[in-house]
């Protein structure tokens, strides 16, 4: 029989991030199912881990701009292994560009994933959540939706946006047991910092105190924190993950 306590869904769950968190609660105990958009091959290289540790991976498509998309693939998680205990929101995309050059569409699409997303998620979970009186919510925002960093004006609106939402579904969900906490990553070594100059990137690290881009699995010790079921008072919370960078 699955625990209940003991079921996670993680959307973006393919990404660098997203990824790392599947596979740690894999070895954690949890059953997980985790949506992806593009490039299951990660997922699909964890099946072996779930069978090890005795747990169970469903893996299902859903894209984040679609509500239909994000309502079926949730159901499907849920008839497999229940409505979730923990939901953890690490999807999320960026179009980088300055200002003057960014497009109207850079500006769309980076909203509609990142942050309507998140509400097309959470009007999907939520309700399962309230009737069962209990959850644990983590939306992975960025430090760039606290600080905002040049060239991320589409970027950093998305993820203050998720930081909005964490903060006034702390107020509403609070009385059913559930708690909302968001996670805002410094500088991470994914995709984005691939695209960064060299040049721009050492004068980065310069400013982080412990000289070194976070790495995805720096991630996990929030995210098991904000999860875990002694958790329950800790709701409405941004935790900054970023090396001293903005200190």
């Amino acid at each position: 029989m699955i625990d209940k306590r003991r079921t996670a869904l993680v959307i973006g769950g393919s990404g660098s991030i997203g990824s790392v968190i599947v596979d740690d609660l894999l070895r954690g105990g949890y059953d997980v199912a985790a949506l992806y958009f593009t490039n299951r091959s990660r997922l699909d290289a964890m099946v072996h881990t779930a069978a090890e540790h005795g747990r169970k991976l469903v893996t299902l498509q859903a894209d984040m701009r679609d509500e239909h998309s994000i309502d079926e693939a949730c159901g499907a998680a849920a008839g497999r292994l229940g409505e979730p205990y923990a939901v953890i929101n690490a999807a999320g995309i960026f179009r980088d560009h300055a200002f003057v050059n960014m497009s109207y569409d850079d500006w769309s699409c980076v909203l509609e994933t990142n942050l309507t997303g998140t509400f097309r998620l959470l009007k999907r979970v939520v309700p399962g959540m309230i009737e069962k009186r209990e959850g644990r919510i983590v939306t992975i925002s960025s430090v760039s939706g606290l600080h905002g960093l040049a060239g991320q004006v589409n970027y950093a609106s998305s993820k203050a946006g998720v930081i909005a939402i964490t903060k006034v579904l702390a107020r509403e969900l609070g009385p059913y047991n559930i708690t909302i906490n968001a996670i805002a990553p410094g500088i991470v070594e994914t995709a984005m910092i691939d695209c960064v100059p060299e040049q721009v990137k050492r004068s980065i690290l310069h400013r982080i105190p412990v000289r070194r881009f976070a790495r995805p699995s720096d991630i996990l010790p929030a995210v098991r924190m904000c999860i875990s079921p002694e958790a329950g008072y800790i709701t409405g919370q941004t935790i900054v993950v970023d090396g001293g960078f903005c200190a």
